[in-house]
């Protein structure tokens, strides 16, 4: 695991920026996957999930799955960097006249305590996206953006936005760097919603 220099992991940033999933809504949706496991008797898919808790991993669960589980366990609130490239996202598209409404934004991370260890959401996890916009196009597409976070510069993934996090990124400390921040975060995905619009 990449550590910042501050001595912070990539996953607490990601936590930290991205935000975090509710953590009873989470711990509800992993007791409904097992209680279906359990109903339809597939005891290697029990076996498999009880293994995989154990050793610290969410159990597998298909791309789509992992999406609608994730958007069921939003919190109340984001963080203020979530927030504010939430915004920034909304406005730069509706000025470039490419949506009507406000897009949806989704966090995936997790730190779900159980027994000893922290168990990260199975879309995080599996499909290695830490965070997603939905946006739906004045022409009625709807486009998905998924965004990898990391401390790591060298980072490489499959998501559509690799975003790396700076040091000591505060709005109360630096509101210009702040904004400079999300602007050019922001840009990106647009960037990539309108190649999608083509």
């Amino acid at each position: 695991m990449y550590e910042h220099r501050r001595g912070e992991s990539g996953e607490m940033a990601e936590l930290e920026y991205l935000g975090s999933l509710d953590k009873g809504k989470f711990r509800q949706e992993l007791t409904k996957k097992y209680e279906i496991l359990l109903n339809n008797e597939d005891k290697a898919g029990t076996e498999e999930f009880i293994k995989n808790i154990e050793q610290g991993l969410p159990p597998y669960i298909d791309y789509p799955k992992s999406l609608q589980m994730v958007k069921l366990c939003q919190p109340d609130k984001y963080p203020e960097y979530a927030e504010a490239l939430k915004e920034k996202v909304s406005k730069l598209l509706k000025s470039q006249e490419l949506i009507n409404k406000e897009p949806s934004y989704f966090t995936t991370c997790v730190q779900l305590q159980v027994k000893s260890n922290k168990i990260k959401s199975p879309f995080d996890q599996w499909h290695h996206v830490d965070a997603f916009f939905e946006v739906e196009l004045t022409k009625g597409e709807k486009v998905t953006i998924t965004i990898d976070g990391s401390l790591n510069p060298d980072k490489k993934g499959t998501a559509n936005i690799i975003t790396i996090f700076p040091e000591n990124l505060d709005s109360h400390d630096n509101m210009a760097s702040f904004d400079e921040f999300v602007l050019a975060e922001a840009q990106k995905i647009v960037d990539f919603v309108k190649q999608e619009a083509r």
